[in-house]
């Protein structure tokens, strides 16, 4: 029993406490306590740096415009390579609503993901975290995603 506590605190990173129980079995006071667990990561970015086309050729996620996450920052929009350069995006195009993308320690829900033509085009984020790649011919994959409530 206690091991299997032990295990639900460890996946019960960042939860809550939400209730506490508390039986006297005669030999022991045992206290446990109800979490809520976090649904796990789909997609997780530790590291990001300022820069463009340079730093996204070294293989680098790159902060194209907007500021760092976190609290107080409108839009965060983000660019890697997809298929070359060691490939940090490889799993952008498989992130579907509803995913949950960790990016520097702040979570984000999935909104949408679409395939947008065309490079060339303008194109402005409205999401609070866009995470951008190439697809073919031109296209963009453009990830949209707001902050986990």
């Amino acid at each position: 029993m206690r091991f299997l506590l032990a295990v639900l605190a460890l996946l019960a990173a960042d939860s809550a406490p939400t209730q506490s129980l508390t039986s006297d079995t005669g030999a022991a006071t045992v206290t446990r306590q109800a979490v809520r667990l976090q649904q796990p990561a789909a997609f997780v970015i530790t590291d990001i740096v300022a820069g463009w086309i340079p730093e996204i050729d070294q293989g680098l996620i790159v902060l194209i415009e907007g500021c760092p996450p976190g609290p107080g920052c409108p839009f965060t929009w983000l660019a890697a390579h997809r298929t070359t350069h060691g490939a940090p995006f490889a799993r952008v195009p498989e992130l579907q609503p509803g995913d949950v993308v960790a990016v520097v320690g702040y979570r984000y829900v999935v909104t949408s993901n679409q395939l947008v033509c065309c490079v060339w085009q303008e194109f402005s984020p409205s999401a609070t975290l866009t995470l951008q790649t190439s697809a073919t011919d031109g296209w963009l994959y453009i990830v949209s995603a707001e902050p986990e409530k």
